[in-house]
């Protein structure tokens, strides 16, 4: 029996797998990995996007090890990865959590519009940050969280910045 394939997105610790293949074509930066061969003999091949343009292409990585270590040093870009099973992806990131340090996290989306919905987050992720960033080089100093909020919510929307005041009061409750 022939092992099924799949597609997986890495970002900011989080795995998932999807179908949308053609995800890679919206992103303006991102990192391919194909793995052709076996899983005992792999083949594994880098590309990089970097605003729409291939600046790497094909680049051979010799094992796991050194895969490993490329994905630890990119571990902010958005990773689209081909070729693995999910059967040697669970046991790759198991390895690399356990090599490497890290705690990257399988998720399962309990519907496919919440998938769909994370996936337009990552399309559209690059032109967000830049709005961000314009209103932060237009504000000389940010006093309160508030004023930060206030300045996020003109970015994006206010529902979606709700948790991360959450998180920021709880930082400072902390201290």
């Amino acid at each position: 029996m022939r092992e099924r394939v799949n597609y997986f997105i890495l970002n900011n610790g989080a795995l998932f797998s999807t179908d949308n293949c053609g995800i890679e074509n919206n992103l303006e930066d991102c990192i391919y990995i194909e793995k052709t061969g076996t899983s005992n003999s792999p083949e594994i091949y880098i590309s990089e996007k970097k605003d729409n343009k291939l600046v790497r292409m094909g680049e051979y990585i010799d094992d796991y090890e050194s895969l490993m270590n490329f994905i630890a040093n990119n571990k902010l870009s958005i990773m689209c990865i081909r070729g693995f099973d999910r059967i040697t992806m669970s046991k790759f990131i198991s390895d690399f959590n356990k090599t490497k340090d890290t705690s990257i996290a399988q998720i399962k989306f309990s519907n496919d519009v919440e998938q769909a919905k994370y996936e337009r987050h990552l399309v559209t992720k690059k032109g967000r940050m830049k709005r961000v960033h314009q209103k932060l080089e237009s504000v000389n100093e940010i006093e309160t969280i508030e004023d930060y909020m206030k300045m996020l919510n003109s970015a994006f929307n206010k529902e979606k910045h709700e948790s991360r005041k959450k998180i920021i009061n709880l930082k400072r409750d902390r201290k």
